[in-house]
């Protein structure tokens, strides 16, 4: 449990869970982490603060804020997370991924939830790129209650104001997006293989 906030001096080399999977708890309680820097655009690696997060894995009350990130895949909070529960979490700077990227989370996987989160990111990223999740897919995998602000910028294949792409089953409800950007199309990108969007608010596009 964090105690208090957070600023960081030093820029990070490397995510947490490089190189393997985060499986336990994280409870920010509410507390903020200020100044997450990390360039790994030379090494072409993962920029987020954690890199991967698996099953059973628990992120809560993390709010990130003033966020520098430059990789192949970046994301403020997680870069993967599959079956993983994250919720209470929001995130404020630039992200910017040269393969995919997301305001918040880059791809929410496999049975995995985000609930009542929000990020006003400024995003760029080719491939996928969503104001709050690159990219949300696999049977079961949820967004509820959440919001994108900032902008999406790049020029990714999928590109969305809330979801990059919405795929395979994923689910997306009573969440919206008021982020704006360059060639922007709507409030998601791609939404294909039974991926449901119900209940939500664009910018451009209203679901109901």
């Amino acid at each position: 449990i964090q105690m208090v906030s957070i600023p960081l001096i030093e820029a990070w080399t490397k995510p947490i869970a490089h190189g393997g999977d985060f499986q336990g708890v994280y409870n920010g309680n509410g507390y903020t982490i200020t100044g997450l820097t990390m360039d790994r655009s030379k090494d072409r690696g993962t920029a987020a603060l954690f890199s991967s997060v698996d099953t059973a894995a628990t992120l809560t009350g993390i709010h990130l804020r003033q966020v520098s990130l430059t990789g192949v895949w970046a994301a403020p909070l997680v870069a993967y997370a599959y079956e993983a529960s994250i919720s209470l979490c929001s995130a404020t700077g630039e992200v910017t991924g040269s393969a995919a990227a997301g305001g918040l989370v880059e791809r929410l996987q496999n049975g995995s939830t985000l609930l009542r989160s929000r990020t006003t990111c400024t995003v760029t990223g080719n491939n996928d790129a969503g104001g709050l999740v690159g990219s949300s897919s696999g049977t079961g995998s949820t967004i509820l209650g959440c919001m994108a602000g900032g902008s999406v910028r790049g020029n990714a294949t999928n590109k969305g104001a809330l979801a990059g792409a919405n795929i395979s089953g994923s689910k997306i409800y009573f969440s919206y997006s008021t982020a704006t950007g360059i060639d922007l199309v709507g409030f998601k990108g791609t939404s294909v293989t039974a991926g449901i969007i119900a209940c939500c608010y664009g910018k451009t596009e209203v679901y109901d």
